[in-house]
């Protein structure tokens, strides 16, 4: 899996490829705050799913949107929906993610009331 930030995804690079995002890392340093973004390729597409890469990036969409809301239910049932497409080039970022939401769930609401969605970088 390829992975580039937003500030160099190009209108070239989002024509010729599917970008799905990631995290958002904000740097400790000067506070800036950058997407991230997985560079899919022709060659990570099974033939049988080019029908549905728009519903399956649909989808993936709006897991980030309800990951970013907290809506943890939606998120483990789209993980659920998402594991395996894509020949799996993305399967380590759903472990990962739902790895993250697994803790969050099991934390106090209260805890969370800080809480945002960008992972914070020493730099």
């Amino acid at each position: 899996m390829n992975i580039i930030f937003e500030t160099e995804v190009t209108p070239d690079i989002a024509e010729k490829y599917i970008l799905l995002e990631l995290d958002t890392f904000r740097r400790t340093s000067d506070g800036q705050v950058k997407k991230s973004y997985c560079v899919l390729t022709n060659e990570d597409i099974v033939l049988q799913e080019i029908a549905t890469i728009e519903k399956q990036k649909e989808l993936h969409n709006n897991l980030m949107e309800n990951y970013k809301k907290k809506n943890w239910s939606f998120c483990v049932d789209a993980l659920e929906h998402l594991q395996g497409k894509w020949k799996g080039e993305v399967d380590t970022f759903y472990d990962v993610l739902g790895k993250r939401i697994n803790e969050f769930k099991e934390k106090d609401p209260a805890d969370q009331t800080d809480w945002d969605h960008i992972i914070t970088i020493p730099q």
